[in-house]
């Protein structure tokens, strides 16, 4: 079957975008130096769905499974390498368990393939299935991330383009196993001329793009946001935010006679640790300090290095 203009053409815009999108986060590693780690790992997932439509663009029904494997196989890396550059950002914790089993699972459906000729539909199941699986992660992960940071209606907008991608790549793994003849129809030709599906990608595409680039920018804007508050030092507030909560303290003392109080604590002999052992010491003793005084804080309390 041969494709369309239509579909070529938007096939050949994800390829486009993909690729823009893959130098724009190279260049916010590199030059820019914005979340490097993160950034190159959203480069490489960009990259890998170019590779993955632009093998699209020359594959035939009549192709060797191999060949439609390798076009799936790059968009499954865009998922697994979008999920890693996710689990940076927002700096989570990440045991490779689930990392591991992917790339088996991947792994696995290639060999088995590739050696006893499986039905491509049951590779192409088994594939789907996993990248929504990944999808559906990092969803739950950045919900519970944002939540700390913003009330959890913005938390939920932002994490929707990932849970709707994660839907719809579900849907089709059920269609797949299901109802196998309206799948092929459906989404087997798509990468000949079904112009609907090859749109609803291009939507997915861009949505997850913007999604990861408004995350990115929302994490630096709170970076900023504490590096203006914060000691960076100690990462206790700084002058500037106590002076503010002393004088708004003082104002509801006047309007409402309700008393606050202050301690100005110094660290005895702090000259002679600097003196003798030198400063790198004296900020690690004060470090020290104020790591012991942060946990014997209230809710109400307030702790900043005046």
């Amino acid at each position: 079957m041969v494709a369309s203009n239509d579909s070529t053409t938007l096939t050949s815009a994800i390829c486009v975008i993909a690729i823009i999108g893959s130098l724009s986060w190279f260049f916010m590693a590199q030059p820019l130096a914005i979340y490097r780690k993160a950034s190159l790992r959203f480069a490489v997932a960009n990259f890998c769905v170019f590779a993955g439509f632009a093998t699209s663009l020359y594959r035939d029904q009549s192709d060797p499974v191999v060949f439609w494997l390798a076009s799936d196989v790059l968009i499954l890396f865009a998922v697994f390498f979008y999920k890693k550059a996710t689990y940076r950002l927002f700096k989570l914790n990440n045991n490779g368990l689930f990392d591991h089993a992917l790339l088996l699972a991947t792994a696995f459906c290639v060999a088995v393939t590739l050696i006893f000729d499986m039905d491509y539909l049951k590779v192409a199941i088994v594939l789907t299935a996993l990248a929504s699986a990944t999808f559906t992660m990092i969803a739950f992960v950045k919900y519970h991330a944002w939540t700390n940071d913003v009330p959890r209606p913005l938390a939920f907008a932002m994490v929707s383009p990932s849970f709707i991608v994660a839907v719809v790549l579900f849907v089709k793994a059920i269609t797949l196993w299901v109802i196998p003849d309206v799948a092929r129809s459906i989404f087997f030709r798509a990468q000949f001329d079904s112009i609907e599906m090859l749109w609803i990608y291009l939507v997915m595409f861009l949505l997850i793009n913007v999604s990861a680039i408004a995350s990115a920018l929302m994490k630096l804007i709170f970076k900023i946001r504490d590096l203006a508050v914060r000691d960076q030092l100690t990462n206790l507030f700084n002058r500037r935010v106590i002076v503010r909560e002393l004088a708004a303290a003082q104002r509801i003392y006047r309007r409402e006679h309700i008393p606050f109080c202050v301690l100005l604590i110094d660290i005895d002999k702090f000259k002679n640790i600097n003196d003798q052992y030198g400063h790198d010491v004296g900020d690690a003793a004060i470090k020290f300090v104020a790591e012991r005084m942060q946990q014997q804080l209230r809710e109400t309390d307030k702790l900043a290095r005046y």
